[in-house]
């Protein structure tokens, strides 16, 4: 099992991109494809960095925009 299956906030965010995959499939084919791609996006980016912090290995970044660890 992942350190960040457990946690409350995975879970949430976890519905949610379940949520979208279901509202996204009755999007007009247009829209399907743009908004529900990015929306779906969001989703698995937020995902992953529930993941990374879970894990403690997610960028830093410094005021000034440039990746640190």
């Amino acid at each position: 099992m992942a350190q960040y299956d457990h946690l409350p906030i995975f879970k949430a965010m976890l519905s949610l991109a379940v949520e979208v995959e279901k509202a996204v499939r009755y999007f007009p084919r247009y829209h399907k494809y743009t908004l529900g791609s990015e929306l779906r996006g969001f989703c698995h980016e937020g995902l992953g960095l529930i993941a990374e912090e879970s894990a403690g290995v997610a960028m830093r970044y410094s005021p000034a925009g440039v990746a640190m660890r």
